[in-house]
């Protein structure tokens, strides 16, 4: 498991260790300051270098680095998870609008699932193609009938506002692409 990965999936151990890190940090700079306290009161003949040296090492090299990049993962971790839930409410809200178009025609006429559905940066032609999909794939599962079919083909393209012309129905309106999918 990759550390981005662990951090993604492990929001709490990922504050745990910036709350480590952060402390030990805090505590080396409260170090430097008081080893500055220190050699200035007593002219440094007191205090040891190497004390300073190490201080400094962990509060900036090591403990700032890693704080910071604790910080940036906690963060990183919190947003991905609420994206992931804010996207699933997404996704239950548009699953409910389009079940409500297929059982109420005025659903269906406002385009309630285009209102609340995600963002689709294809062209109009592709969607199309794949409202067609759908229909045809139930259609050869068995769910709708000749009629239905031939209905709802009619529906999506009045729809769309797309002809023939922009989407490859085929020269009967879909249904040998309907067949194809039987076979």
């Amino acid at each position: 498991m990759s550390v981005i990965a662990w951090v993604r999936d492990n929001p709490l151990g990922t504050l745990v260790c910036f709350l480590l890190v952060a402390t030990l940090t805090a505590a080396s700079w409260f170090g430097v300051v008081v080893w500055s306290v220190a050699a200035l009161a007593t002219g440094g003949a007191s205090v040891p270098f190497q004390l300073l040296f190490l201080l400094l090492l962990g509060a900036v090299v090591v403990g700032s680095a890693l704080t910071v990049a604790s910080l940036v993962g906690l963060v990183y971790g919190l947003l991905s998870r609420a994206w992931d839930a804010a996207a699933a409410a997404g996704r239950e809200v548009a699953r409910g609008a389009e079940a409500a178009e297929r059982r109420s025609p005025l659903a269906r006429v406002v385009g309630l699932s285009d209102l609340t559905g995600p963002v689709d940066p294809r062209s109009r032609a592709a969607k199309v193609e794949d409202r067609l999909d759908r229909v045809k794939a139930r259609y050869v599962e068995g769910e709708l009938s000749m009629a239905e079919f031939e209905r709802r083909i009619r529906d999506v393209l009045g729809e769309e506002r797309v002809g023939h012309g922009g989407v490859s129905t085929g020269a009967d309106g879909g249904h040998e692409r309907a067949r194809e999918y039987e076979r």
